[in-house]
């Protein structure tokens, strides 16, 4: 009997690309089945909706509880550091994520304003978007499930005005590790105050912060994409960390744990770049009944 079901998928609609990268679909079957794994820091950021499930967190924990006929939509948002979520219970949830900016494409309000902690409730959609997830929950076919998401997106489409921050981010996903951020600054054409007020406006962090996730997440992929053929010190300096030391530093402040061990404990999840360090599915435990 199959105890979950992971599947990611990218949006069909090539214009949509440019904002959403993929969606998945999370299952699980069984009412004992219980679950825990790590997560880790990105610079794209998700909506989740949780069906038949409440869902808590604490300040590094989420948790999620099977409630029947209570729906539950999460935004996504973490640059800072590994977070754990506890799955219980019978579990259909909906993820779509967003590239940097993405989800600016679809609201006419700053992203700070719909909250700014790694983790909050989100309603801003409203029923229009629940009543989508329900059609997408109530059919088992995968390309069904993608159309109906991409007509939901597509039909709250509005373009995100803020140039200066489209061009920003634009430059700092090139990854150039000369680019300082006061050169970005002169190239934004604003002041380092100005730019920074706008990255905590519309994606919630600060310039720095963004680029050192941009960094981390490259040197993941290369790991990941090279088979681990590389050594750590090809990847910290492939990646512009200044030497071996600096990479370790950095992955132990956002993970917990030096790459060698990160590495060895993360899973891919689908085809796409979502790496989580898995515990095995078990029954519950019985000091877990009844946690919140």
């Amino acid at each position: 009997m199959r105890k979950e079901e992971f599947i990611a998928v990218s949006t069909k609609n090539e214009f949509l690309k440019k904002f959403i990268p993929y969606y998945y679909f999370y299952e699980t079957f069984d009412d004992d089945f219980y679950n825990s794994f790590d997560y880790y820091p990105h610079f794209r950021c998700g909506l989740t909706v949780y069906k038949n499930s409440d869902v808590t967190w604490d300040a590094d924990t989420r948790y999620i509880n099977q409630i029947e006929g209570k729906n539950t939509v999460i935004f996504t948002k973490n640059i800072k550091t590994k977070h754990i979520a506890v799955d219980k219970g019978v579990i259909n949830k909906i993820c779509i994520a967003f590239e940097p900016l993405g989800i600016n494409h679809f609201i006419d309000t700053q992203l700070c304003d719909l909250g700014t902690e790694s983790l909050c409730y989100f309603d801003y959609f409203g029923s229009p978007f629940l009543d989508a997830c329900e059609k997408v929950h109530s059919t088992a076919d995968i390309d069904q499930k993608t159309a109906i998401l991409d007509a939901f997106f597509l039909s709250k489409y509005q373009p995100f005005s803020e140039t200066r921050m489209t061009v920003a981010v634009k430059i700092l996903l090139n990854k150039d590790e000369s680019m300082t951020i006061q050169k970005l600054s002169d190239l934004v054409g604003v002041n380092r105050k100005t730019l920074n007020r706008l990255f905590q406006k519309h994606l919630c962090c600060s310039p720095i912060s963004f680029k050192k996730i941009i960094k981390f997440r490259s040197a993941l992929n290369q790991h990941q994409a090279t088979n681990s053929s590389k050594n750590l010190t090809d990847i910290a300096y492939d990646n512009h960390y200044y030497d071996q030391s600096e990479f370790i530093n950095h992955c132990k402040k956002l993970t917990g744990l030096s790459p060698k061990s990160f590495f060895s404990e993360i899973q891919q999840r689908g085809s796409v770049d979502i790496y989580w360090s898995i515990k095995k599915p078990e029954a519950v435990p019985n000091d877990q009944l009844n946690y919140a």
